[in-house]
């Protein structure tokens, strides 16, 4: 397979969240990553007006977690910025074309800010790169054979979701593809139009297992991460704006609200 993501951008706030961090980015050498850049943003509401002090601080601090990485093999470049952190974020994965954006993010459950100090729904609204959030504490209970989830609803809008799914698939030892059904509905996609996508997923993907589950969208698909020893859930978002934060506002949402594994959001069109 191709690199699937060649250039990673990371945001940092030195909290706890950094090993966690670590360990995914040595897990993503392992898939293919060369070249990381870990960024500090220092917010208004954590510092009003920073000095060249406090910028050199933090830099020197970047530095100092970029050794680990670097002896991993990785191209490492460390920027520190100031201004809202969501929106410095998305754009400096713009202005450096990154592959992907990885965070941390705390717990599960109900809304959490980010560790960078914003929150995982501005950022997945702002960023048009996959943004990956890797909880601080992976609460998912896994034996020997992960898997790699995609949640899908059967729309052009997942096709970039699907394509960034089976990228990924060969680093996992179980794949599997689930729609909830009554996820269908705002898209005029029937049950047996959604069975029909994925048998055609599954002839395309070997050893790929598919399920149509019932019951509460986000509830059904939480439901089967467990079952499945989840590693990984992959979703899809849609456009920019008042349509992304529509769909955020519902399944999209409740699932990064509640993974107790990381989660993949793919915008569409990627």
């Amino acid at each position: 397979m191709q690199n699937l993501f060649d250039h990673v951008l990371v945001g940092v706030d030195f909290s706890p969240a950094w090993p966690a961090l670590e360990r995914r980015l040595a897990r993503l050498r392992a898939m293919g990553i060369r070249r990381v850049t870990l960024v500090h943003v220092i917010s208004p509401r954590e510092l009003s007006r920073p000095g060249e002090a406090d910028l050199a601080r933090a830099r020197q601090r970047l530095e100092s977690e970029a050794t680990a990485l670097a002896e991993m093999g990785l191209e490492v470049a460390c920027e520190v910025h100031s201004g809202p952190p969501s929106e410095r974020l998305a754009h400096l994965a713009q202005a450096h074309r990154a592959d992907l954006v990885l965070l941390g993010r705390q717990g599960h459950g109900l809304l959490h800010r980010l560790l960078i100090g914003s929150t995982a729904l501005n950022l997945a609204r702002l960023t048009r790169c996959p943004l990956w959030l890797e909880p601080l504490h992976d609460g998912q209970a896994r034996g020997a054979s992960p898997s790699i989830m995609l949640a899908t609803d059967a729309s052009p809008a997942a096709a970039a979701a699907e394509r960034c799914f089976a990228g990924l698939c060969e680093h996992f030892d179980r794949r599997v593809a689930v729609i909830a059904t009554r996820s269908l509905k705002d898209d005029d996609v029937g049950i047996g139009q959604a069975r029909h996508h994925l048998e055609h997923m599954a002839r395309r993907l070997a050893k790929l297992d598919f399920e149509l589950v019932d019951g509460p969208a986000a509830e059904a698909i939480l439901a089967r991460l467990a079952a499945w020893q989840t590693e990984l859930l992959v979703l899809g978002q849609r456009g920019h704006g008042a349509l992304r934060e529509r769909l955020l506002g519902s399944m999209a949402q409740a699932l990064v609200e509640s993974s107790p594994c990381p989660v993949l959001l793919v915008p569409e069109g990627q």
